[in-house]
């Protein structure tokens, strides 16, 4: 879990994706940060090995540079 009072950033791209049970991102390093907000259901994201499940109204910010992967989770 992680909490910060103060957060800065440079928006780059955003976007809504409505996710299947066929989606899987998986083994993906990317030179930017990713910025999840799950609006409905939830997600599986593995981060360096570390599996976490994000559900509705959970926000998860992965880090440039880290091997990650995200899986539906119905």
């Amino acid at each position: 879990m992680f909490y910060s009072e103060q957060i800065s950033s440079t928006f780059v791209w955003g976007g809504h994706t409505v996710l299947t049970q066929s989606w899987k991102d998986k083994n993906v390093i990317i030179p930017h940060s990713k910025l999840f907000y799950i609006t409905d259901g939830k997600i599986c994201v593995e981060i360096d090995g570390q599996k976490i499940v994000a559900k509705a109204g959970d926000m998860m910010l992965i880090p440039s540079g880290k091997k990650h992967g995200c899986l539906y989770d119905h």
